[in-house]
This record gives C-alpha cells, sequence and structure tokens, in this order.
C-alpha cells in the first residue's frame, strides 16, 4: 500500500484519542495531559511522523506522503482548535493549532524539493 504509513499514523493517533477519552473519564489528570500533548505534536507534525513510519520512500514519495498527511492533518487540527478553545469555536485557539500545522507541513514540503 503506497500510504501504509499514514494509515499506520490514523492507528496510532485512534489509540491515543481513545486513550485521552478514558483517561479523562478515570481522572487521570497526568496521563490526560500526557495523551493530548502526545496528540497536539502528532496533529502538527502529522506528515512528518507519517514519513517517519514509512520505510525506504523515495524523495517525491515522502513529498506525496506529507501533502496527503497535510489533508488529514487539517481537519484533526481543527478539531484540537476546538478542544483547546474549551469544546467552543474560538478564533485564537484555532489558529494556535491550525497556523502550526500548516507551517510544519509547508516545511516538509520546501525541504523534500528537488
Amino acid at each position: 500500500m503506497k500510504h501504509a504509513s499514514i494509515v499506520a499514523n490514523i492507528g496510532v493517533f485512534t489509540v491515543l484519542f481513545v486513550g485521552h477519552i478514558f483517561a479523562a473519564a478515570l481522572d487521570f489528570d497526568v496521563l490526560f495531559r500526557i495523551i493530548a500533548t502526545s496528540i497536539t505534536f502528532q496533529t502538527v507534525f502529522f506528515g512528518t511522523v507519517s514519513i517517519l513510519l514509512g520505510t525506504s520512500m523515495s524523495r517525491s514519495h515522502r513529498r506525496e506522503t506529507n501533502r496527503f498527511s497535510f489533508i488529514v492533518a487539517l481537519p484533526l487540527s481543527v478539531g484540537l482548535g476546538w478542544a483547546y478553545g474549551g469544546m467552543q469555536w474560538q478564533f485564537l485557539p484555532l489558529v494556535v493549532v491550525v497556523v502550526p500545522t500548516l507551517l510544519s507541513h509547508l516545511a516538509v514540503d520546501v525541504l523534500l524539493r528537488r
């Protein structure tokens, strides 16, 4: 499968997401914060994580993986901004998550240019 690393990354995200729900429900505050931080970094650097999960990709395949990962990361970052906004649509939390997500994927894309 050409984008198996993206599927693997989505799998890791899913496990973390379910884990943060359980940690919140059980009032495991420290575990919840660790998982929430992991979700944040994974979302912002979704393309990089997907590339790192892949094996021996060509430069063009890494770039394509990063670009496709951005399509996945963008709605995740919007949802994360909503969560950081207290489950309400607030401009600042949304920007604080979406802009770094955009910039990290753009930076990787530029680095992988031929």
